[in-house]
Formats: structure tokens, sequence, C-alpha cells
């Protein structure tokens, strides 16, 4: 097998499965991997169950993408993808989801190009997904299409990361930009116009707090010194949701919006696809 996808995930019962679910039928060429820290007894069992085709890779510290043990694991197991014949690796969080931007198109078939194609690295265009507290619903409440009642997203930067590789690549932490050698200078690569990264962080407030909450007691395990924990309180991320799908109030506190962010509707190629 010559086309891989590599997740990292930590208590992600929601998007873990989707993202697992979205990739595997799109991509049914491609080998899913997850670096996966076990939230609570019997988790990995139950997951190995329900993806048993999936290769589930045990990794016994912080899963946070800007955590440089995270990053130098995610390195590391690519590089030893290339060593064992892989052409193809992409790598991404398990709440980011790529969609080609032809709606003819599906994730193969887009990997089924880009393998042959000579190119080492695609940068794709970035989206977030915002939940818009107080117009729209919960996820799922009637539809089981993750985007049913999503309406509000924005192009960033900081979410066009180099993640499809054709060979061993450096990443920065959070995996956000390319590095020449690890801690040293970044590189630039252009975006892609005809792939699409999804960031599904804050879809729904809910889930972004229970994450939140979550996340901080786990990785506080990992690392007592951990300066975050608890984390942002609840009323804070409702502002930062509701901040951020104004367009009128780009300067103040929405980092998509900072980071040459521009406000879309969704997409309506993006629909359908990423399904419970």
């Amino acid at each position: 097998m010559t086309q891989h996808i590599v997740t990292h995930s930590l208590n992600e019962p929601v998007m873990l499965p989707l993202w697992l679910k979205y990739h595997g039928r799109f991509a049914p060429k491609a080998k899913l991997h997850v670096i996966f820290t076990e939230a609570f007894p019997g988790e990995l069992q139950m997951l190995q169950a329900q993806f048993p085709d999936v290769v589930f890779y045990p990794w016994a510290g912080p899963s946070w993408g800007c955590d440089v043990s995270m990053t130098g694991a995610v390195i590391d197991y690519v590089s030893k993808m290339y060593s064992q014949g892989a052409k193809v690796v992409i790598h991404l969080d398990a709440d980011e989801f790529l969609i080609p931007v032809d709606p003819n198109k599906t994730l193969g078939d887009w990997m089924d190009e880009f393998e042959p194609s000579g190119r080492r690295h695609v940068r794709p265009q970035g989206y977030q997904v915002f939940h818009n507290v107080g117009v729209e619903g919960a996820m799922f409440t009637q539809s089981d299409d993750v985007l049913h009642d999503r309406n509000v997203c924005y192009s960033s930067v900081t979410y066009s990361k180099p993640c499809v590789t054709a060979e061993p690549t450096i990443w920065n932490s959070g995996f956000h930009r390319r590095m020449s050698a690890r801690n040293r200078g970044k590189i630039h690569d252009d975006i892609d116009p005809t792939l699409n990264l999804i960031h599904l962080a804050t879809i729904d407030i809910e889930y972004l707090w229970a994450k939140q909450l979550s996340h901080h007691a786990a990785d506080s395990k990992y690392n007592p010194a951990w300066k975050y924990a608890p984390g942002v309180p609840k009323e804070d991320w409702i502002t930062f949701c509701k901040t951020c799908v104004q367009p009128w109030n780009k300067a103040h506190g929405c980092y998509a919006n900072m980071r040459n962010g521009g406000i879309i509707k969704v997409p309506d190629y993006w629909r359908g696809k990423i399904l419970r």
C-alpha cells in the first residue's frame, strides 16, 4: 500500500469516528493510521472493533499538536512509513478533513493524481468552520451531516497546512509549516487551490467546551506544568465564536481573521460528506 493518512488522537469520541469514516469512504486505497492515546480503559479495544482496518499506534504522551513531543512522534512515524515504501502520506489533526474543490472528485481521486505528479508537498486552502451560537442549533439535531446547519467559515492561513507529502517531512509544532530542519527555518509553500482543509474545532460550542475540559485534564497528566489548565472559560468561547461570525468585528479577538481570514458561506460541495 503506497497511500497513507495519519492523525493523532486523545479523547475524540465525536471527531475521530467522523474522521475515520470520511477518509475511509473517500480515500479507500489509503491506509488510515491513528497515533493514539487512550483516554479510558477499553477505549482502544472499542475503536479497533469498530474500525478493524485502521492502524492504531499507542502513544503515552500529550496529544496536543503544538506539543513538541507529539510533533516529533508524528515526524518519526511518517519518516518510518516512507522507509517502508510509502509514496504519499497525509497528516491531519482528528478535526481536520480534506475535500477536493472539484465536486466530481473524491479525495482518493485527488491522491491518485498527486502520487505520480512529481510534486513533493501540497498545502491546501484552509478553512475554519464556526458555530453561529444562538442562530444555529447543536450538531446532528437535524441531520447526520456535521455541516447540515453550519453556514459560516473563514479562509485561514493558519489552517492552510502543508499536510500532503511525498517524502519525509519536518513540521513545526502544530504542523502549520514545514521546516528545513528541526527547530530551524520555516519553508513557505504556495497554497494549492484544488484542495480544501476543513478545520472543525469550533463547529459546535458544546463540543468545543467538552473537548477543552477533557484535553486539558488529560494533557495535564502528562505535563503537570501545563500552564493553560483548566482551559478557557465557556463564556469566552461563546464570545469568541460570536465575534468570529461577525464580519464587521474582524479586529476583535479572532486569530483566523487576523491572519488574512475572509468570511464566506460554507460551500455546497462540502455538504453531505462528513457524516455521523
